[in-house]
């Protein structure tokens, strides 16, 4: 089966998510092609090495692509006109997303010229937002492969007029949490047309490294360095906790805007022998930091969160993780048995997840694993979107 797999940029920092999934389905012999609407990121070669995508077939948006695109929209000009009419007409005030996809034209005509070259079996929407922009030109270009589109929750955060419109085209909406689907059928879209797979884990990362003896007291956060991801919580939380006593320590991985202003927060609070800023990281680094924490703590309040990876791997790797409570945070995790949920204005409560004993600790951690493996294997969820693949083909 060929699948071309379109998507925003690849790879990207925040994503390994769309790394282990594309990994996972070319492990299962599926030949996959990704196009980027965007150019290289910054650290394209680096992330290709450390997350073992060498053999891919990716191609990414550059300026002669870009040139060409362009030229292919001109000698195209009614569906050009079209496709800018199309965009203004979904989302009329939305000026924002209009430049953004505006901008996107010529990238998106490039792409469709080589899907018309080298059609694939399936055409899958990574994104549901402005790859939509995609299904619309290979419509109006008369080439109509099988199509299916991802919609998460940032889809659902921009609620853009494209998605709607592109929805009711493709044949398949695959989304990665139960708490989407009503938001989604809210919106607008088919009830019949949405499937439910969570976004899974490569549980080979942390098979081999369970059973290593965790470090006392140590905390764990990770993510993108944003306000949203609320940080700043986690340090006043291990401020507090070392006032009520407890002997911790915490570990930020990860970098962004919030930097320097983390930083001055640890040193007015004067933690700094307390809180090391580790950095972005190799995810393998990461696990390995994963495998020594006994804590992950993850305080996030950003609106489009779901479900969050992050927390699925340090659940993989024995950490008895402390979330907010996030949109379907209950999906992932059982507050009490396998991990815990506390609400802002109850986080006061939190210290009481250090005063648990090795034996109840081992006991969440043990429970946190076990559900990882039954619902959150990445294998089983491509397998399933393979066999719904498959049932669209035939």
């Amino acid at each position: 089966m060929k699948v071309a797999y379109i998507t925003i940029q690849f790879p990207n920092i925040a994503e390994t998510f769309a790394s282990t999934d594309i990994n996972s389905l070319k492990s299962m012999g599926v030949d996959v092609s990704i196009y980027s609407m965007k150019g290289r990121h910054i650290d394209h070669n680096k992330m290709i090495k450390e997350r073992d995508l060498n053999k891919l077939s990716i191609h990414q948006s550059n300026f002669l692509e870009i040139i060409i695109g362009f030229w292919i929209g001109i000698y195209n000009v009614r569906i050009f006109i079209s496709t800018v009419l199309f965009i203004i007409k979904c989302d009329p005030f939305n000026y924002k997303e209009n430049l953004k996809m505006l901008l996107l034209l010529p990238s998106t005509f490039y792409i469709c010229s080589e899907l018309k070259k080298n059609p694939p079996d399936i055409v899958h929407l990574f994104w549901g937002h402005y790859p939509s922009l995609v299904i619309y030109v290979l419509q109006k270009m008369n080439i109509r492969p099988k199509t299916t589109m991802f919609l998460g929750a940032y889809d659902l955060v921009l609620d853009l007029g494209v998605s709607k419109y592109t929805a009711q085209k493709v044949d398949l909406i695959f989304t990665h949490s139960e708490s989407n689907i009503n938001h989604l059928i809210k919106q607008g879209y088919d009830r019949s047309k949405i499937k439910m797979i969570y976004r899974g884990i490569d549980l080979n990362n942390s098979n081999a490294k369970i059973g290593i003896k965790k470090i006392k007291g140590r905390i764990l956060t990770a993510g993108t360095l944003i306000f949203e991801k609320r940080f700043d919580l986690v340090i006043d939380l291990l401020n507090e906790g070392l006032n009520k006593g407890f002997d911790l320590t915490l570990e930020i991985c990860g970098t962004g805007p919030e930097k320097d202003k983390l930083k001055k927060q640890v040193e007015d609070l004067s933690l700094d022998d307390r809180v090391s800023f580790i950095g972005h990281i190799s995810q393998k680094k990461l696990f390995e930091k994963m495998s020594k924490a006994p804590f992950f703590i993850f305080l996030s309040e950003k609106r489009s969160e779901r479900l969050p990876n992050v927390l699925k791997e340090a659940m993989s790797f024995g950490c008895v993780c402390i979330s907010s409570n996030s949109t379907g945070i209950s999906e992932l995790i059982s507050s009490g048995n396998d991990g815990f949920v506390f609400t802002k204005r109850n986080y006061q409560n939190i210290y009481k997840c250090f005063e648990l004993g090795d034996v109840e600790l081992k006991h969440i951690s043990e429970n946190a694993r076990t559900k990882i493996i039954k619902l959150f294997d990445v294998r089983s969820s491509m397998k399933r979107y393979l066999n719904y693949w498959n049932n669209i083909l035939k």
